[in-house]
């Protein structure tokens, strides 16, 4: 687009694939660290690990096509997150890291797509800007380390969007229509009709705002949703089928009627969610939004504006309407944002916008600044009042102040190129800093993981293992052997797991007083039991404690 592409730029060509691959090489290194130094959280990430881990130990190709979590159907999502991850730890062996291994992967690919898309269409700059602020910013980093399926979504998303952009500017190759609805299609094997809600609410927005609608029939809609289809409907066809209906009971019914109908699991927001947790979803990018904005609305006639408008506000409509909010449902919709920074910067970069660098060099700089330094000062002292002195908190303040001084010492030097390094080193040293230092420490207070390894210690390799009101998805993963499941059940199955040789039985301690009542006077008397305590991340870190007995 003439008005925004710097005129130099034009005989520069895109990034080379060498730099592409070095680009996806780093990013994957950087999502790969200290992610198999911590254990998986709850309750997302065992509920993709668990099913995964049981594909495994398959009996029948009817395994792989209905999967299971603990022994009973699971329908949480679609089926290739758990297949790519039983692919993982088939080759590399079941552990931490190898169920988030894909996360660094996909999401390493996505900015690699991003940074060859925009350096073709505007310049290598714009290219490495978007590449690296996609990779860097905060949830984008988060998900990169968790064995979920939204980096993976999040891929096949973008790149059904990147080719929807071509054919709105008005190329009719058929590439951009294949791409578009196989990736859909793809798309709908991993959360279902998630990246029609993208694709739709963007849509829409488009044919409003723009009055050339003749884009819209090079999207071959009435052959590309079929196709789309026909790649992901055999799967909930064969599935429902499987499970005499379940599938359609539990993810359409509970996952996706439900949660747009009602919070599910406290999942609630208030009006303006996204708006708000877009700021975090895209630090330190977000500093940046006041100028960004500005831009936009100068240039809000050109139609590279108007598409980028158009994903940002259509999705994020259709996401507040929703009853049920999450911080990383916005994570398909963040790119938007993220190329339009990289379209601003271009232009700081290129000399066309140089003075609104000059104009905003001042307030971002105080922005990023203070907010690494509040958060520096925020870490320590809340280490000190809540736990005391830990070293490795102390060394996170310490890297947040330099990377204050980082950004401040970029701005000193004017130049927008050095300020754009600098902020991104400022956010790959946070995120390395948490994921090898702060992260593990707090694996002691993990409730979930610990309750599992305290049971596998009491017991040895041919131990069983139940559950008492305690089934938290963690400490299933971690005790699950794979050909025998964890046993669950309320306090008047206690007796029964107890009288079963070589069983450690686990107790949430909320049950643990009924279970003493209903037990024979002499049980009662000679229970030996052992606790591990810690906090329960699923319900706001409230305290908790597991009672142990073998």
């Amino acid at each position: 687009m003439k008005s925004l592409r710097c005129a130099d730029d034009t005989i520069e060509g895109p990034l080379s694939w060498r730099t592409i691959f070095l680009l996806g090489v780093v990013l994957t290194m950087f999502y790969w660290l200290g992610t198999g130094r911590v254990t998986l959280y709850d309750r997302d990430e065992p509920r993709f690990a668990q099913p995964a881990k049981e594909i495994l130990f398959a009996q029948s190709w009817k395994d792989w096509i209905v999967p299971h979590l603990n022994g009973e159907m699971h329908f949480h999502k679609p089926p290739l997150p758990y297949w790519q991850m039983a692919l993982s730890f088939k080759v590399l062996g079941v552990s931490d890291f190898s169920a988030r291994l894909f996360s660094g992967l996909w999401t390493a690919l996505t900015a690699g797509v991003l940074a060859r898309y925009l350096s073709q269409r505007f310049s290598k700059t714009a290219g490495l800007i978007g590449g690296l602020a996609l990779g860097t910013s905060l949830m984008v980093v988060i998900e990169a380390k968790l064995c979920t399926a939204d980096a993976t979504l999040g891929f096949l998303t973008l790149l059904g969007v990147v080719c929807l952009w071509e054919i709105y500017r008005g190329a009719d190759l058929r590439r951009h229509k294949l791409v578009l609805w196989l990736s859909a299609g793809a798309a709908i094997l991993v959360k279902g009709p998630t990246v029609f809600l993208v694709l739709v609410g963007l849509i829409a927005v488009l044919l409003v705002i723009d009055k050339d609608r003749r884009w819209f029939l090079r999207t071959g809609f009435w052959w590309g949703l079929p196709l789309s289809l026909a790649v992901g409907l055999p799967w909930y066809i064969v599935a429902n089928y499987l499970s005499d209906g379940a599938l359609v009971e539990r993810f359409v019914g509970y996952d996706l009627v439900r949660r747009a109908k009602m919070p599910v699991e406290g999942h609630r927001g208030f009006p303006g969610f996204y708006v708000l947790t877009g700021l975090i979803d895209t630090w330190p990018w977000s500093a940046f939004l006041a100028p960004a904005a500005i831009f936009a609305w100068r240039h809000r006639k050109d139609r590279d504006i108007k598409f980028l408008f158009a994903w940002l506000l259509g999705p994020t409509l259709i996401l507040e309407l929703m009853a049920t909010k999450m911080v990383h449902y916005w994570l398909v919709i963040l790119p938007a944002y993220i190329v339009l920074l990289a379209m601003m910067m271009d232009r700081w970069v290129c000399g066309p916008d140089e003075a609104e660098w000059r104009r905003w060099r001042k307030p971002v700089t105080i922005c990023l600044s203070v907010v690494w330094g509040i958060l520096a000062i925020g870490a320590m002292v809340g280490s000190l009042v809540y736990m005391g002195f830990i070293w490795q908190v102390a060394v996170l303040s310490a890297v947040l102040i330099v990377a204050a001084g980082l950004i401040v010492y970029a701005a000193y030097r004017r130049e927008p190129m050095r300020f754009f390094w600098m902020t991104t080193l400022s956010a790959v040293l946070f995120g390395a800093t948490v994921s090898v230092f702060v992260l593990p420490v707090f694996e002691r207070y993990k409730i979930g993981s610990q309750a599992a390894h305290a049971m596998k210690s009491l017991g040895d390799a041919d131990s069983s293992y139940a559950l008492v009101r305690w089934q938290e998805e963690t400490t299933i993963y971690y005790l699950h052997s794979g050909d025998r499941h964890v046993r669950i059940g309320g306090a008047k199955d206690f007796l029964k797991f107890y009288s079963q040789p070589n069983t450690v039985v686990g107790v949430e301690d909320r049950e643990f007083d009924a279970v003493i009542n209903m037990l024979p006077p002499e049980l009662r008397n000679s229970l030996e039991f052992s606790t591990v305590q810690g906090l329960d991340y699923t319900r706001g870190l409230k305290p908790k404690t597991i009672y142990l007995v073998r």
